[in-house]
This record gives C-alpha cells, structure tokens and sequence, in this order.
C-alpha cells in the first residue's frame, strides 16, 4: 500500500503518532510505504523502523495547513496513493463520546538522562511571514527578547525550536534546534518549552518535557492532551498575555522554577 501525508505538524502529533503506535501494538501490518515531509519522515524512521519512508520537500508554503496541501494531496490521490489519516481513521473509527485525539500509549523517548540540559527553556516564537500578524498566536520580537533577557538573568539557557522560516528571527548566537531527532532528545531533558498553541506543543508534550507552557493573547484551553496520561508533562495555559512576559512570570516561572519577579 502507498500511503501520504501532508498535514499540520499539530495534526501528525496528534492523531498520526498516536494511531501508529496503536496499529504497532496491535501487530497489525505496518510494513507500507509512505511519501510525506522530511521531518514527519526523520520521526517515522525513529519509531517504526518498518515503514517504507519517503520524503518530498515543502514547496508552496510555510504554513503547513491541510488548506494549503489541498493540490499536493490532489495529486498522490490521482496517482494510486491513499491519505494516511484517512487510513488509520478507518483502522481505528472514533466512537461518538470518544475524545477527539487518540490516547498516546507510550511517550518518544530518545534519551532523558542529560543532566546538562535542565538548565536549558526552549521556545517557539512562532511566525507565519504572509498572514496571522494579528492573530492570537503571534508574539513580537520585542516580547521574545525581553522573556530571553529574563530568563537568561535568573540563570537559565535559552533554545530556539524551529527553524528560520517558521519562526521570528532573533539573536541568531542562540542554539536553534531543527532536527526531530535532536528536538526530541532536548525536549527529553528540557526544564520547559514555552511556545504558542503549535506543532510543537504537541511534540513537546509527546516527548515527556516536564513543562509546557501553551501562551495567548487570547483565550485559548488545550483540552486535547487528555488522552496524554502516559507522559510526565506538566500542561499550562496562560491567556490574555497581550505581548507581556509578566504574566507568564506570575502563572508560572516564579511559582515553579522559583525566577524571582
């Protein structure tokens, strides 16, 4: 069978992940080819070792939207391939008072025993370069460095998650983490990732980070980790924060990390 796909990374941490894993505890045949992005394709080589994977590189957008692939999945459909989401839903149809994300039976592990890393907070200052500049999920430059130069004044190391085109640029002397592997294996041993609602909240909470912080200029509740039970993630939502880091201080860092205000 030859399968793709080319959804949000939110989506692939949430349903396609998870749905693998179910079909590979199972013993049910996992052993099919599949054609989907270089990172999803870089997490799949890691976790199930028997998929067949290919991988194309992104070509219309940064924003990778089901919205925006609508003509790259057109394509593989026309040419004999069949969505992987779809596939797996029809493997494994949720039931009607079933929770919308499927449960994660074991978090990714790679290695969480680097001791040097608990000093280090990784963030995602997500950016999207032709729309969303109003919207919820964007913070400025200006806010991402003033929660650096916080952080950096109470003794912690900071980590960019993401790579140039999905993310504002700041101070580039930063450690930019790109990679799934080397993202997993941070987020392992990470003391928090504080990111807007993205990918990367989910991959952060897949990956057992103790703390993940989910920040908005909105009002914004991730009731989607309920199926996460497995994972050790502490899970914070802070609303309302209108591109000041002070809320994020009050809710969490000086209660929990002991950051003075």
């Amino acid at each position: 069978m030859k399968l793709f796909f080319f959804g949000e990374f939110g989506w692939y941490n949430l349903f396609i992940i998870p749905l693998l894993q179910r079909l590979q505890l199972d013993n049910q045949n996992i052993n099919f080819e599949l054609v989907t992005f270089p990172d999803y394709k870089e997490i799949i080589e890691l976790l199930f070792p028997s998929i067949r994977v290919k991988s194309i590189e992104f070509i219309s957008t940064n924003d990778r939207s089901q919205e925006s692939n609508f003509y790259i999945d057109k394509i593989f459909l026309e040419n004999g391939y069949y969505n992987l989401f779809d596939y797996l839903n029809t493997k494994f149809p949720r039931k009607p008072d079933e929770n919308w994300a499927p449960e994660l039976k074991y978090p990714l592990i790679i290695n969480d025993s680097l001791l040097g890393f608990r000093n280090k907070i990784g963030i995602f200052p997500r950016y999207r370069k032709d729309h969303w500049l109003n919207d919820k999920k964007f913070f400025t430059a200006e806010f991402w460095k003033k929660l650096i130069n916080y952080l950096e004044k109470s003794g912690y190391e900071v980590v960019i998650f993401g790579n140039s085109k999905e993310t504002l640029e700041l101070d580039e002397t930063y450690k930019r983490v790109t990679g799934m592997t080397e993202a997993i294996t941070y987020l392992n041993n990470i003391k928090c990732l504080i990111s807007p609602d993205s990918g990367f909240c989910n991959l952060g909470v897949l990956s057992n980070c103790e703390n993940v912080i989910i920040i908005s200029n909105d009002i914004v509740e991730m009731n989607y980790f309920i199926n996460y039970k497995c994972t050790r993630t502490n899970i914070i939502n802070i609303n309302n924060i209108n591109n000041n880091i002070q809320p994020i201080i009050d809710n969490f860092l000086f209660t929990n990390l002991n950051i003075k205000k």
